[in-house]
């Protein structure tokens, strides 16, 4: 079965998309979340956790050195954020004693890391508002033009992808007469009972055999 890049890429880019809604479900109190219970959605995690790096490490350069206060869960949203650029509004308001800028030393430190994931510094945004500001973020993505990636590690493959289409394309099949004729055979060969095949093929082999060795 022959896929297209399109295609392919829609599928990538849903199941990264699955990946980081179920991650960031995994953040919320147990009791927040129905989808833990659920050893399908922790098996796919598994599978697919090998993107946490790339997402925290993309986090981290757009965050820099001015962090938030709030919980780690900000983290997997700030990454959304990223990924659909400036135009995406989250319609979600903090005050703003709830950011503060430090240090790298300070941010690195084990007690502001104590700190940031403390049940205490979270805000009173619900579960289901994160939810719906992220499948808003999804109905506005795909109002975007079709092709464009979102990561380096898209491109990429996208790139391959691409280039190996056009190989394909561009490829010729050249068959000589010996391929013809044996090519001609085939329909016949359909119509030989599938008891008498083998036997039908031995003296096919059995002749050119007899005569490869006339040389």
């Amino acid at each position: 079965m022959v896929i297209s890049v399109t295609e392919l890429q829609k599928k990538w880019v849903s199941l990264r998309e699955r990946y980081v809604r179920l991650k960031k479900i995994s953040k919320l109190p147990s009791g927040s979340a129905a989808l833990k219970t659920k050893a399908a959605n922790q098996e796919f995690i598994q599978r697919m956790d090998f993107l946490r790096d790339v997402i925290i490490d993309r986090s981290r350069k757009t965050i820099g050195n001015c962090v938030s206060s709030l919980p780690v869960i900000n983290v997997i949203e700030q990454q959304i954020t990223e990924d659909y650029s400036e135009e995406i509004d989250f319609d979600i308001t903090h005050s703003p004693s709830e950011f503060r800028c430090v240090s790298q030393e300070e941010a690195n430190s084990e007690e502001f890391l104590i700190e940031t994931e403390s049940p205490q510094a979270s805000t009173s945004i619900a579960p289901d508002e994160h939810f719906q500001t992220y499948k808003n973020v999804q109905k506005r993505n795909r109002t975007k033009t079709e092709g464009s990636t979102s990561s380096a590690t898209d491109e990429a493959i996208l790139s391959y992808l691409s280039e190996k289409q056009k190989r394909d394309k561009n490829k010729v099949i050249t068959m000589d007469e010996d391929q013809h004729f044996l090519m001609s055979l085939v329909s016949f060969m359909k119509d030989i009972p599938a008891e008498e095949k083998l036997q039908c093929r031995m003296k096919i082999m059995n002749a050119i055999l007899e005569h490869t060795k006339k040389r």
